[in-house]
């Protein structure tokens, strides 16, 4: 679901235009429930946005899920044509909106694109906020198209979490596996 912890509430991202919509689409994320939008087929750009977050002073990680399908089919891979100029950032602002600091961005423009790793089937991507520690931010989820004539895409985010950990304390537990020998 899109709801996630943050501190010290539960949030429910917002979106800033009518392009954004909520359910299952595409097969992503197992039919789940989701924000998805169409991006492409015109000039356009976007917001989704989350409320105002209160972090803590503990280190503060966001982990949100990402996919990138086709709008139509299901789990049909992202085709960029050789016209496209699409751009998705991950956005976090300190100061209510007025400023915005790109967390990670992916961009396909005339033949390069680093959009092909978000993939069908989602991945999830981590960011560490332990810099903003006692601020109120917000994240933002931009996207922008600037070719009339660009392939359509449909972006999908799931499982927005920020959470709060004390970096002083040990892990609780520990994992691992395939260790091989060394000589």
């Amino acid at each position: 679901s899109l709801e996630g912890q943050s501190n010290p509430y539960t949030a429910t991202l917002t979106p800033e235009s009518g392009r954004w919509q909520f359910g299952a689409a595409n097969g992503v994320f197992s039919g789940s429930s989701h924000a998805w939008a169409s991006i492409g087929n015109h000039i356009h750009s976007f917001w989704l946005l989350s409320p105002l977050i209160d972090l803590d002073a503990n280190a503060n990680m966001l982990s949100v899920d990402l996919a990138i399908t086709r709008p139509t089919g299901n789990m049909v891979p992202m085709t960029p044509d050789a016209q496209d100029n699409t751009i998705i950032k991950v956005l976090i602002s300190a100061d209510y909106g007025a400023t915005w600091t790109s967390l990670q961005s992916w961009k396909h423009e005339m033949g390069y694109t680093d959009l092909e790793s978000l993939t069908p089937a989602g991945t999830t991507r981590s960011y560490n906020l332990s810099a903003y520690a006692n601020q109120d931010i917000l994240i933002g989820f931009y996207m922008e198209c600037t070719d009339p004539d660009d392939a359509a895409n449909r972006i999908h985010i799931d499982n927005f979490n920020v959470t709060s950990f004390d970096p002083t304390l040990p892990p609780t537990a520990v994992t691992v596996s395939e260790v091989a020998g060394h000589s």
